[in-house]
């Protein structure tokens, strides 16, 4: 291992020591450095940009992974699609977290974005398909397209039965639908009586 191998082995253990710590500054910081150091490695941009979203750089996510330098990398790696997708809903962009989902969504993710094999070895976020249907829907959730919602919540579901955000949206739309349609029989019953 060279010098350059082992000041970048280092730096990115004080990122991973930094995000555990949740010192989001120090851990933005060093992991720039890392990006910089690594002739920017798609494992170095991915913990700078998760830095980034923790310090609540959202908009400066959406700018690297849309406009900026990184704005490709969503189409080869769902991973980013995603992260960006992220920093869209952190700033209530909807429509822009649908825009930025849908064609893989409708594609069924097929569009030649991975999903069973990482862009690194270790990546920690293997298929995302769940977390894509998740965030799709509370998108749509947030313009009111409810029906729609509920679609992409049990798709997350089918994805990952584990995923608790999906159950909890979904079942509070059930729970809802279920009271406004006994709303709707009481009123009736009430007119008459």
């Amino acid at each position: 291992m060279d010098h350059k191998d082992g000041v970048l082995s280092h730096l990115r253990c004080a990122v991973q020591g930094y995000l555990s710590k949740h010192m989001y500054t120090s851990a933005t910081f060093w992991a720039d450095k890392a990006v910089s150091l690594s002739g920017e490695s798609l494992e170095d941009v991915y913990y700078f940009i998760q830095c980034l979203l923790h310090s609540g750089e959202h908009h400066r996510v959406v700018h690297l992974l849309s406009s900026g330098k990184w704005r490709d990398l969503g189409k080869e790696h769902l991973i980013f699609t995603y992260l960006t997708a992220r920093a869209h809903a952190s700033c209530s962009q909807w429509s822009e977290v649908i825009s930025l989902l849908e064609p893989a969504i409708e594609e069924d993710f097929s569009l030649g974005v991975y999903l069973n094999s990482p862009p690194w070895k270790g990546c920690p976020l293997g298929d995302l398909r769940s977390e894509c249907h998740l965030i799709y829907g509370v998108s749509l959730e947030k313009i009111e397209n409810y029906q729609t919602a509920v679609e992409h919540y049990r798709k997350a579901l089918q994805y990952d039965p584990l995923c608790y955000e999906a159950l909890e949206n979904l079942n509070r739309h059930e729970s809802s639908a279920e009271r406004r349609a006994s709303r709707c029989r009481e009123v009736p019953q009430t007119l008459s009586g």
